[in-house]
Formats: structure tokens, sequence, C-alpha cells
């Protein structure tokens, strides 16, 4: 499998003209369709998902410090279907962008336009399931006025009925393909679904590649999704980190202690700069028929 870690907005020259093509191909080759061949009986609890940390910051798009070099499409092209934003209101309109409410990352995109990326795939792609884990600073019924705004209502699924998610094919005939998941919840069975009630995470702080702790940090341990943070929290992300992080080995090695320790799947594997080590290989596997949970 091809891969590589272009510094995303780069003008290519060759033979002295700028091709621009040149990215798109290289997409093409590296986009994977794994997501896509996933049977249909397998339950949506029954993957492991590459999750995209801070998907919208990325260096493609001239972000400043960001998580990612891909953009949200070329994410989804690449079969990076699962997805963290964070929603924040800026000259009162819903925006993605990376701060702490005090200072911001220069960078953002408007709420409509990453769901308008988002639907376009979907629309290109009738197999494919795509979730988004929200970190959001806006009110919730502004959210899913934007969601219908942006044509997206008919795509959400609904939360699962007594903890049953459904099938892959059952999402797939239903045309309802995307999860969405927040962690400002705003009443017992309103949507977007509450994160904390349907996931648990591990920490996501780490001061280095080796110091990733395995505990349980919000969420109750008998949620259903196991959501694992899986990168360095420094203030700018680094590159660097990720090439520590995002090899197999210490994938593997992560994935089997995890194993040992809870006796279950990860359902989230969340890393920074998705396109770097072999994230997609590692993904792969852990959806290989047979693999044990």
């Amino acid at each position: 499998m091809l891969r590589f870690s272009a510094p995303a907005g780069a003008a290519w020259k060759w033979g002295g003209k700028t091709v621009a093509a040149v990215w798109m191909l290289a997409m093409a080759a590296w986009a994977d369709s794994w997501p896509l061949e996933l049977p249909d009986n397998v339950p949506y609890d029954g993957v492991t998902w590459l999750c995209a940390h801070n998907a919208m910051s990325n260096s493609r798009d001239g972000w400043w410090c960001p998580n990612q070099n891909w953009n949200i499409p070329e994410q989804l092209e690449a079969g990076v279907h699962a997805q963290m934003w964070d929603i924040w209101k800026k000259d009162g309109e819903l925006v993605l962008r990376h701060g702490n409410g005090k200072l911001f990352f220069p960078g953002s995109i408007s709420l409509q336009d990453a769901l308008g990326h988002v639907r376009v795939y979907l629309e290109g792609h009738p197999r494919a399931v795509v979730t988004l884990i929200l970190e959001s600073y806006a009110d919730n019924e502004e959210v899913r006025r934007a969601f219908e705004k942006a044509g997206m209502a008919k795509y959400c699924a609904p939360a699962p009925v007594q903890e049953r998610w459904p099938t892959l094919g059952e999402m797939r005939k239903t045309g309802r393909r995307l999860v969405v998941m927040t962690d400002r919840p705003d009443g017992e069975g309103n949507w977007p679904m509450p994160v904390w009630k349907y996931c648990v995470e591990t920490p996501w702080k780490a001061v280095a590649a080796n110091r990733m702790a395995n505990t349980l940090n919000r969420g109750l341990s008998t949620n259903g999704l196991l959501i694992v943070n899986h990168f360095v929290s420094t203030l700018v992300p680094m590159i660097e980190n990720a090439e520590k992080t995002n090899v197999l080995k210490v994938l593997r090695g992560r994935s089997e202690a995890l194993r040992r320790l809870y006796a279950r799947r990860v359902n989230f594997w969340v890393l920074d700069f998705v396109d770097t080590g072999e994230a997609m290989e590692f993904i792969r596997e852990q959806n290989s028929p047979g693999t044990v949970p």
C-alpha cells in the first residue's frame, strides 16, 4: 500500500508548471475502500474505526499548528470515516476551529461547508458509514438547525434501541449512515447522541509516545463503545510524535495490552496525522474476519 505524508498545501512543480492534479492522483492511489467493503451483517459497534483527532485542523487548507495533513474530504476518501470536530460560534456563525475559548489557532471552516463535504461524500458512496464526534461549544438547537439546513438530517442515525446498534446493512438500507455524538447533550432522547452515554475513553493527555495511559477516563466502563486516544498532546501537534505513535509495532502492542485489560474491541483509534505511519494497515488488521475482540 502506498504511504506518504506530503506537506499539504505545497505547490508541486513539474517541467516548470504547477500540476495541481498530482495531489489528487496521489490521493486516488492512497484512497482506501476498506470501510466500503465491510459486510452488511457487521453491527456498527463491531467495527474498529480510524478516527482523526481535530479532523478539521489540517495543513492542506493552511491551518496553523494542525493536527492533520489531509483536510476533511481527503480523510473521507482515504477511509478515515470517524472524525472529531470542535464546534464554536464566531460572528454569529457556527464554525469548526481549534482553541480553548481564549486563544485560537488561525484556521476555521464554517459548519455548513464542513457538513457539505460529508454530504457530498455520502451521496457518492452509498455504502459509507461515517461518525462525527463533536466537542461542542454551541447550543444544540443551533447545531440541529445547521444539520437540517445542510441537508444532513436524512442521513443521521437515531440512537440505538436498548443499546443495540444496527448492522451496517441496516444503516445502508435506510440511508441513516451518519452517527453524530456530542459532549454537550441537552436532554434524554435528544439528538445529537450524548457521547458519554454510549462511549468510554482512555485519557487524552499524554506527554510522550511511551506515556499513553490505558486507564479509563470519561464515560462508564460499561458503555458499549471504546475510544482510544492515541496521540501525544503537546500544545503544538508534532508530526514527529505521530511517527512514533502511528507505527504497527506500537499500535499492535497497545491493542494487545487493551485486549488483556478489557477483553473488548476498540471502536475508535483516535490519531493525529492519520496519513503518517501504518494506521490504515493496522485498522485493516483489526477488522479482519476472525479477529478476536
